[in-house]
């Protein structure tokens, strides 16, 4: 749809064919589709409209393999910022940890690693001195 709703999901709605964009059938999931107006705007608005970052400034989110967060992984990529990425253990963690990081990701972290205590050593050593952190999502 090309113009804001009223914000709340639903199955069936009936609206005018002007406010309707065609998608291409080639290059997109229906889930991808259906989010294209909402997760990518979202992922801007975290990374610009909470604090004032600057090249070099820290990044930490939760639940950062969602369509938010590897928005926010890329922004902050092309920016300069730098990002410590949560994500849940899996079977294919690995292969996750890679696909975040060829999008920007600076460090991936699972939750189960923050069990470790020496955890908050490693974190202490990645960031070094930092006069901010955003913590977002």
């Amino acid at each position: 749809m090309t113009k804001a709703q009223s914000g709340t999901w639903a199955s069936a709605k009936n609206i005018a064919l002007s406010d309707v964009l065609k998608v291409p059938k080639q290059g997109l999931s229906q889930a991808q589709a259906a989010t294209i107006t909402v997760n990518p705007a979202t992922a801007y608005n975290i990374v610009h409209d909470f604090t004032q970052l600057v090249e070099g400034d820290w990044i930490v989110q939760n639940g950062a393999n969602s369509v938010v967060g590897q928005g926010v992984i890329q922004i902050e990529a092309a920016k300069g910022y730098k990002t410590i990425d949560f994500i849940r253990d899996r079977d294919d963690v690995e292969l996750l940890k890679q696909h975040l990081e060829l999008l920007g990701a600076t460090y991936v972290v699972t939750y189960d690693t923050l069990s470790d205590k020496s955890s908050r050593t490693k974190v202490k050593t990645w960031i070094g001195p930092f006069d901010k952190l955003s913590s977002i999502m």
